[in-house]
């Protein structure tokens, strides 16, 4: 800087507090860049109530949490330097940029500082980014600032928080991000459903490529955390696939969570995998066919559990599963912060969804780390994103299955966060290495 830089300070969230604090103590700033900041430690403003869900990432028990770590008693909150909004005095404040996420706790912290500033005289703008939870800033690459900033801006926030509309709001985003592949696929796309039993058919989607060999087959189970997603969400990773691969995928609508809970979901992947088996010529195998599964994240858990429980199988591929209810992995420990958008919080709030009771986790169908016995398990490839709580359930999985002498290759997807493998119209890169080890992987079997 020389003697005519104009300087000013920026912060999100925790670090927009700070900012905004220090321009009541540093009078000669030029300006300040306040992101989706929190200015006050009470809980008063309707924004607070609105998401109190862990679906955004920071509803008020998390807040608190990073309350009791911040502050040294109940008393800091009435302190004016901490909780801004409380200020008396805006005399020589800067100029201010408010950046606010339309579905974030702490939005109307941001309408309240805003319309206090500008009560006393000082010039600010807030540019409201629509449809996007806190944590959007700080998406670790270029990709997850794109998906906030560009993607999600064209979805109004939910008026009431509701599992069908999380749904619903899921499917849309996802057909928007990956708009750009929409008729990419030139080959047979089938709707079918399979009965599992005299009152249950089960959806599936059989994707046959134009140029398809009958060397592979693969049955597909899509993530969210048992609770969200469905086929619609993954179609364009799973076209891509199919095309790569020149092989038939067959994507498995098994039923959601709450309203069907633990084991119900896993046993809806068992049965149509096994009727799939029984019957591959139907679905555009021959005898010679070498059939496998994949998933991933919560589907990545059901790939691999089914892979325990029918021995016919010839391959497994895992994205970032979730192999372990019990947590307590190094990476569920070191990615707890919201910008990595699945945390402890929000496995949790699936978990509570997916499981009946806490026996549940114990079982190694739902817990397939806690397996003894690998017998007849497939080989496997593992794809793990680097900045996932999930992220060490591969590592130990592998290990376990490496032990007992099953063919296996991980392959490390670097900065990347847990949620990429479904929007290749975001993750393009991420995507296209992904794809990549796939097809090597089928290809080497």
């Amino acid at each position: 800087a020389d003697e005519n830089t104009k300087i000013g300070v920026a912060g999100d969230s925790a670090g927009a507090l700070i900012a905004a604090s220090i321009c009541h103590t540093i009078k000669n700033l030029d300006f300040q860049i306040l992101v989706s900041g929190q200015f006050d430690f009470f809980h008063k403003f309707p924004s607070r109530q609105e998401f109190n869900k862990h679906i955004f990432v920071i509803p008020i028990d998390v807040l608190d949490w990073f309350t009791s770590n911040a502050l040294r008693n109940e008393d800091d909150k009435n302190d004016s330097r901490v909780s801004i909004l409380l200020n008396k005095s805006f005399n020589s404040l800067p100029t201010c940029l408010f950046i606010v996420a339309e579905l974030d706790p702490l939005r109307d912290d941001s309408y309240n500082y805003q319309e206090l500033l500008e009560k006393a005289g000082v010039k600010t703008k807030l540019v409201l980014i629509k449809g996007v939870i806190h944590p959007f800033f700080s998406n670790p690459g270029d990709e997850a600032r794109t998906y906030a900033t560009f993607i999600l801006e064209n979805f109004p926030a939910p008026k009431t928080f509701t599992l069908g509309g999380m749904r619903e709001r899921s499917e849309n985003v996802h057909e928007k991000v990956n708009e750009k592949f929409i008729g990419t696929f030139k080959g047979i796309e089938e709707e079918r459903k399979i009965k599992i039993d005299e009152n249950i058919e089960i959806p599936i989607t059989v994707y046959t490529p134009a140029d398809v060999t009958k060397d592979k087959m693969v049955i597909f189970f899509h993530g969210g955390g048992w609770t969200l997603a469905s086929r619609k969400t993954h179609q364009t990773i799973v076209n891509m696939l199919a095309d790569a691969t020149k092989s038939v995928w067959i994507s498995v609508e098994y039923r959601l969570a709450p309203e069907h809970k633990y084991p119900i979901w896993l046993d809806d992947g068992c049965e149509v995998t096994r009727q799939i088996l029984a019957n591959k010529t139907a679905y555009g195998a021959d005898e010679n066919t070498k059939i496998g599964v994949a998933g991933d994240s919560a589907g990545g858990l059901i790939a691999a559990s089914v892979c325990h429980t029918i021995k016919k199988l010839d391959f497994q591929i895992l994205v970032y599963g979730a192999f372990d209810f019990a947590g307590g992995t190094e990476s569920y420990k070191e990615f707890t912060s919201p910008e990595h958008v699945l945390t402890p919080a929000v496995i949790g709030w699936f978990t509570s969804n997916a499981l009946r009771d806490e026996n549940d986790k114990k079982d190694p169908r739902a817990s397939v780390l806690l397996y003894e016995s690998f017998e007849g398990v497939p080989a496997c490839l593992f794809i793990v994103a680097e900045l996932d709580p999930l992220r060490d359930d591969s590592y130990a999985y592998q290990k376990k299955l490496e032990k007992a002498g099953i063919k296996t290759k991980l392959v490390l997807l670097k900065n990347v966060i847990h949620s990429f493998f479904s929007l290749p119209g975001i993750y393009e890169k991420n995507c296209a290495q992904t794809i990549e080890a796939v097809k090597e992987f089928m290809d080497s079997l």
